[in-house]
């Protein structure tokens, strides 16, 4: 923890600039000391107390300043004193503070006072203004604006003379010298601003704005500048009579600030001023200003919830918002039938036994030296269900509301209704059921605050609709037999009239009978309140018989469904045989037989009926086979095998065929294709069938028995085929299999090699391989000589290897040393350039390292003539 007391460090400061921020407040007093020499005079001391950063240093420590003295009623300068530096001191904390988190020891403020030890001044009605002033402020403070800029003004009135009360003989009060409250962002706080008063008298305390004065431009005037004074600019929202914001008030007989602290951290001005009382007569008032630092720290307290009903039942979760340094939580429940309704979880749950009100205590850090204990009042009435149901008309007709609300405990006794109207204010009603006019259609959230005696309070929405006219449908249009009677339904919340009076029972019934011998349109008029009705209607058309014919007969292949399509304007169908049908009992069924049948549709309206049939012919799909799939060989050809008991043939697509129109065409594909055989049948189903064969077609086989190349006799060359998965090699001379890809050969005298490469389908190829066998030794044979003109000939300077296994390098340097070629790859040869630049005629020398056969490695060199 580090520490910043700074007691012994008075000497050595480094110089700053004479403006450097650094001032943190202050104030005057002053004393009565007797009558002046002369009369009608009066002699004081006056003290300037200035508070500033610890690191102070250098000209920001004046040792001398000048006191300007002002006529209180014309605010006229009267003289400017000159005083000294009194007294220079370090305001501390010597420890932490036990139950706040953080590091609050160390040096909070450096003491300055100015002592003008005696001066003597004419006793007026007035009094006298004494003012000093200098800047600036430390940068950035929380609630003063540019604080760095911003200079002081510390005044204080001596009073002149007030009726029968002396009050020019008046001490100041005295503000004590204590400021190392610790205060913690967002937390609880307390900060003595008290005074005394050597007199005796009343003092009351309130929050006032601090005085700017002085700027960077001239931080020491040698005179103040004359009275009034302006205010501190203050950030919004703060300002002097709410310097920590609203949660921060001063007690105005203590001066004790207490409250919430704000959460920023940082530095606030605070300025108190305190009024002086005699026989109840306002004498005097003095200003004190301090600047208060808001920490980020946390001071130990207990925070249980604060006092609430629970009401969704007796297992209770407990949160806490204690803050510090918190090593241990005891909870009480407050249950009276049991010890055993404690806990030392931070966030515990409790099951009660009965309802009831119960006292919960918290305790943190309990048993340990800094501690303490919160309370909160839990009321446990589970069973609270809120809830209300509504009937809605129209616009501009009441709309009902009922509350529907029940509790297990207590009664139901406090509603607030907001019915969602944003248009209006007053949309609100404190009923248990109140009934609300909209004005315009549309949808609102109404919403219903409900409470029961016991304190359970909840809430609960619904959106309702408002229509421009009350609901109302009708049946739909229908038809009726000339011997019948109908019903007609209406639906819909109000009075029904049904118009007109004809052949109908009852017009004012919602659902009346009606047996009209004639087209008639009957209306329906709903009266769902004042101004709010609708009309709507129905049409009943009179038949004297049911139209019904049944659709022509038809055929279709087997397996097919069909709908049939009656022309008919019955209200109800039979159809019958029922078993191929999806629906026997609708006007339009899926039909779906599989063999010849006549169907019978009856169809009614009311008693009237009619009846016809219709004769469904059910023929086979034409059978169609495409033949198996196959495989060939590219560039072979193939006869299809199709067959059918149809009349017409297309195979598709036609690529490659020759002839599409046949069953049995032959095919030669360059590539795997699908063919669909198609028939058709003129004397039976209409459709076509189809079936489809795959011709898969084996690639080209690309054989390859390897490049030709040379061995030295003795030496074994292992063979390596390559282009299919069946191989055998002819003749057998000197080969120990001919029937792998990869054989070994050991020959005496070269040899030319055939492969024939080839697929599991017999798809083949053949390639060939020349193997030289030298009798020399293995080694590389170089020529001397080549042309790289591109002719073709002789273009490139390259080793033939003769029983080598690897090539190290194979080096040509030019005749001042410089390398012009290099190489590891037998095949590889120079072509006469370096870097792309053709080189010039001449001899060159070329040197190599290789591996042959038997492992031994050999080192040849040699020349070579470049010849353009």
């Amino acid at each position: 923890m580090k520490k910043r007391i700074l007691f012994l460090l008075l000497s050595g400061f480094v110089i700053a600039p004479t403006f450097a921020r650094h001032l943190k407040g202050g104030f005057f007093n002053y004393q009565y000391l007797g009558p002046g020499s002369a009369s009608n005079t009066a002699k004081y001391k006056i003290i300037l107390t200035l508070y500033l950063d610890c690191d102070a240093t250098g000209n920001q420590i004046d040792e001398t300043v000048n006191f300007s003295f002002f006529d209180a009623g014309s605010n006229a300068l009267l003289k400017n004193t000159n005083v000294v530096k009194t007294n220079d001191y370090f305001l501390a904390k010597l420890s932490d503070e036990e139950c706040i988190t953080g590091d609050q020891s160390g040096c909070y403020y450096r003491i300055i006072t100015y002592e003008l030890a005696e001066t003597e001044l004419t006793i007026t009605n007035s009094g006298y203004i004494v003012s000093y002033q200098r800047c600036c402020r430390i940068d950035n403070i929380v609630n003063i604006t540019n604080s760095g800029s911003v200079g002081n003004t510390y005044s204080i009135k001596i009073p002149g003379k007030v009726g029968g009360i002396n009050a020019e003989t008046n001490n100041s009060a005295q503000f004590i010298i204590g400021d190392t409250s610790v205060v913690c962002g967002g937390s609880p706080f307390i900060l003595p601003f008290i005074a005394t008063d050597p007199d005796g008298d009343s003092l009351s305390y309130y929050f006032c704005n601090a005085l700017q004065g002085a700027d960077i431009g001239a931080p020491t005037p040698s005179v103040a500048s004359n009275p009034p004074y302006l205010p501190t600019p203050y950030n919004s929202p703060f300002s002097g009579t709410q310097p920590m914001g609203n949660g921060v008030t001063i007690n105005r007989t203590t001066g004790v600030i207490s409250g919430i602290a704000p959460s920023i951290p940082g530095e606030y001005v605070i300025s108190v001023c305190v009024n002086e009382y005699r026989n109840g007569i306002l004498i005097a008032e003095n200003r004190k200003e301090l600047h208060v630092v808001v920490g980020n720290c946390s001071p130990l307290k207990s925070k249980p919830p604060i006092d609430y009903v629970t009401c969704d039942g007796f297992n209770i979760n407990f949160s806490n918002s204690s803050t510090g340094n918190i090593q241990n939580y005891f909870w009480d429940f407050g249950d009276p039938s049991t010890s055993a309704d404690t806990s030392t979880n931070q966030f515990p749950n409790y099951i009660y036994p009965d309802t009831g009100i119960y006292r919960v205590r918290l305790i943190v850090n309990r048993g340990m030296l800094c501690t303490d204990t919160g309370y909160t009042v839990l009321g446990v009435y589970p069973g609270f269900f809120p809830g209300f149901s509504f009937i809605t008309t129209c616009k501009n007709s009441p709309a009902q509301f009922q509350d529907l609300t029940t509790t297990n405990y207590g009664t139901v006794n406090q509603w607030r209704w907001d019915f969602g109207n944003p248009a209006a204010s007053n949309d609100t009603s404190r009923l248990q059921n109140p009934s609300y006019i909209y004005s315009t259609p549309g949808t609102y959230n109404v919403q219903l605050i409900v409470k029961n005696s016991k304190g359970c309070a909840d809430t609960t929405t619904n959106f309702i609709t408002i229509k421009d006219k009350p609901s109302l449908s009708a049946t739909n249009d229908t038809l009726i037999c000339d011997i019948d009677t109908l019903q007609l339904n209406a639906f819909g919340t109000g009075s029904f009239t049904w118009s007109p009076n004809y052949n109908i029972s009852n017009i004012n019934s919602q659902n009346p009978q009606v047996s009209p011998d004639v087209p008639t349109k009957y209306y329906v008029d709903l009266d769902a309140g004042p101004g709010c009705t609708n009309r709507d209607s129905v049409f009943v058309n009179v038949k004297y018989f049911v139209t019904l014919k049944a659709p022509m007969d038809t055929t279709i292949c087997r397996g097919d469904a069909i709908i049939l399509l009656p022309n008919s304007d019955a209200l109800s169908y039979q159809w019958m045989p029922p078993n191929s049908l999806n629906n026997p009992n609708i006007k339009n069924p899926i039909a779906n037989p599989l063999t010849d049948l006549m169907y019978v549709v009856i169809g009614n309206i009311g008693k009237c009926q009619a009846r016809d049939s219709f004769n469904v012919k059910v023929v086979p799909y034409p059978q169609v086979d495409a033949g198996e799939n196959v495989s060939i060989c590219f560039g072979d050809v193939i006869q299809l095998n199709g067959a059918s008991d149809g009349a017409y043939y297309k195979w598709s697509p036609t690529n490659w065929l020759s002839n599409s129109n046949i069953l049995n065409p032959t095919a030669s594909p360059q590539a795997t294709i699908r063919y669909i055989l198609t028939a058709t049948d003129t004397l039976g189903c209409p459709k076509p069938s189809r079936d489809t064969v795959i011709v898969k077609v084996i690639p080209p086989v690309q054989a390859f028995a390897g490049n030709d190349t040379s061995i030295v006799v003795g030496q074994s060359l292992q063979l390596q085929a390559t282009g299919g998965q069946i191989y055998s090699w002819s003749p057998p001379t000197g080969l120990n299999k001919t029937d792998t890809a990869n054989p070994i050969a050991n020959l005496l005298n070269s040899q030319t090699y055939i492969v024939r490469v080839s697929t599991p389908e017999d798809c083949f190829a053949f390639d060939t391989i020349n193997v030289k066998v030298f009798t020399t030794p293995p080694g590389l044979f170089v020529p001397n000589a080549f042309t790289p003109n591109s002719d073709k000939l002789n273009d490139a300077f390259k080793p033939i290897a003769v029983g080598i296994s690897q090539l190290e390098y194979f080096r040509v340097y030019n005749r001042w040393g410089q390398l012009v070629f290099n190489s590891t790859q037998l095949q590889k040869g120079w072509d006469g350039k370096l870097n792309g630049k053709e080189q010039p005629l001449g001899v060159y020398v070329w040197v190599a390292r290789a591996k042959i056969y038997t492992g031994e490695i050999i080192t040849q060199k040699g020349t070579v003539t470049l010849i353009r």
